[in-house]
């Protein structure tokens, strides 16, 4: 009915109420829907192709070079990047960051996408439900896993560098 410019619905009593949407991770197919950049040329450049996933999976653009350039400034040669020097990376790619120390066993409430450090290096995790864990691994490519598998590989009490878009300019 339309009163004054307002909409209203009129609901008949014992009508059945609509099913609730599915969350937003069972819509995707992990293997379809997630992106995945892999790489041979070192650690640093698997943190480059991290950042290049989280660019293609909120379908922003994402400055290579810059990333590059700020990431051989800031790491000490010979040494893998770290979870801090994601977080410093972020505001460039165009992330807001907060880096987290956390349970290994509470990964699950971990909102997606995050970066984490698993035993092969640093990686995108892309899902962490009910469905299993997908990791995109930029030496690798996109790994599904159970968390019954996953989760032991970790350390007990894991980093966890939570990220969320920053507003494109």
């Amino acid at each position: 009915l339309e009163q004054g410019g307002v909409s209203v619905t009129i609901e008949k009593p014992g009508s059945p109420e609509p099913e609730p949407l599915p969350p937003a991770e069972t819509l995707l197919d992990p293997l379809k829907d997630f992106p995945s950049v892999t790489t041979a040329n070192g650690a640093a450049e698997e943190v480059v192709a991290c950042f290049e996933m989280l660019a293609r999976f909120f379908a922003r653009k994402f400055p290579k070079e810059a990333v590059r350039r700020v990431l051989s400034n800031e790491l000490p040669k010979g040494k893998d990047p770290t979870l801090h020097i994601c977080g410093t990376l972020a505001s460039i790619a165009g992330f807001a960051a907060q880096l987290v120390k956390m349970p290994a066993a509470n990964l699950d409430r971990v909102e997606t996408p995050a970066i984490i450090q698993s035993k092969s290096g640093i990686c995108v995790l892309y899902q962490n439900g009910a469905k299993g864990i997908v990791l995109g691994n930029p030496r690798t490519g996109l790994e599904p896993h159970s968390a019954a598998d996953f989760l032991p590989t970790l350390p007990a009490e894991v980093e966890v560098l939570l990220l969320r878009p920053l507003p494109e300019e």
